[in-house]
């Protein structure tokens, strides 16, 4: 999906004339970030991919 300027510039106008659906938006940024990308998360990550190569040693992780 391509998105022009003239298309941000509306949807950014549009989150400002409506401050739920702003507020809801910001939320789940904030959520998404905090469960795909905190350290917790990453430490998940990691585990995983090293519990993986452990089974499986000739796997190219």
């Amino acid at each position: 999906m391509r998105i022009n300027a003239t298309d941000m510039a509306l949807a950014i106008d549009n989150l400002l004339l409506d401050p739920a659906k702003l507020k809801l938006m910001q939320q789940a940024a904030i959520e998404y970030v905090e469960q795909h990308h905190s350290i917790d998360a990453s430490a998940l990550q990691i585990k995983y991919v090293i519990q993986d190569a452990l089974l499986d040693p000739t796997s190219k992780v």
